[in-house]
C-alpha cells in the first residue's frame, strides 16, 4: 500500500462534460493515478467509474469532507 492510498482526489479544474468529481485512488505510479470515481456533478456524462489522471490534474485531500469542501462555490453537490 502507497501512501497515496485511500486518499480522495478532486480536479483541479471540472472535466468538459461530465464537470467536478470527487474520486479515491485505487493505486499510483510516478505520473498517473487510477482513481474511483464516487461522485460527479453531471453523472450521465461519466464513461467510467475508473479512470486516470496525471498527478498534475488532481488534488487530494485525506477525507472525503476535505474533497466536497473543496468544490468551488456554487457546484451542487449532493450525495
Amino acid at each position: 500500500m502507497c501512501s497515496n492510498d485511500s486518499k480522495f482526489v478532486v480536479p483541479t479544474k471540472p472535466a468538459a462534460l461530465a464537470g467536478w468529481w470527487i474520486g479515491k485512488i485505487i493505486t499510483k505510479n510516478d505520473k498517473f493515478r487510477e482513481i474511483n470515481v464516487l461522485w460527479v456533478e453531471n453523472p450521465r456524462y461519466l464513461i467510467s467509474s475508473i479512470i486516470a489522471s496525471t498527478i498534475e490534474y488532481v488534488r487530494e485531500f485525506d477525507t472525503y469532507e476535505d474533497a466536497v469542501n473543496s468544490l468551488p462555490p456554487g457546484v451542487f453537490y449532493s450525495s
